[in-house]
């Protein structure tokens, strides 16, 4: 998957080409990547994990997919993904 946090410019211009894993569960919604891009997950805001009920909304556009959510300390996030089955992942995410 590819994608890009909505948190700051930086972390918009600086998104992942290719080397997120997007994982959806009964309870959670997981963003995460894997070595060597791990160093810079927490910089550029690309390593989450939120419960179902925190995400807010979901907003395919064309090849992106918004998703926002509340993180664990209240404050609104946006990711933007462009997935491989995003129908997939959004019947995930409605069960």
């Amino acid at each position: 998957v590819s994608g890009s946090s909505n948190k700051s410019w930086m972390t918009r211009t600086g998104g992942a080409e290719s080397c997120l894993t997007v994982i959806v569960n009964k309870s959670h919604l997981a963003v995460t990547t894997f070595f060597p891009f791990t160093a810079l997950a927490g910089t550029f805001d690309l390593e989450h994990l939120v419960p179902i009920e925190n995400i807010t909304g979901l907003f395919p556009k064309g090849k992106m997919t918004e998703v926002e959510f509340y993180r664990s300390d209240g404050t609104h996030g946006k990711l933007s993904l462009r997935l491989k089955d995003t129908a997939g992942f959004l019947k995930a995410l409605q069960k």
